[in-house]
């Protein structure tokens, strides 16, 4: 395996680890009273959003998890080869 190759994967599991992280976080915030928080990272521009109850929560949660399932779906198809 070149170093190419090996930085694509550590990048990509990188990737995967903050995902599982965001999505953990969502959770805890889901069984917690009180306003949530989200950071959304588009390149390099962050998006803070804030907001009240579960509903909130919810969607911080269905973003990460189309997140994570974006990359599974482009992995299984083929666009990225590891």
């Amino acid at each position: 395996m070149s170093l190419p190759e090996l930085l694509v994967l550590i990048g990509l599991a990188l990737m995967m680890v903050g995902s599982l992280l965001a999505l953990w976080v969502a959770l805890r915030a889901l069984s917690r009273p009180g306003g949530v928080a989200g950071l959304l990272l588009i390149g390099p521009v962050p998006i803070v959003f804030f907001g009240r109850g579960s509903r909130a929560a919810l969607a911080i949660l269905a973003v990460v998890a189309i997140a994570i399932l974006a990359f599974i779906i482009i992995f299984l198809v083929g666009v990225l080869m590891a």
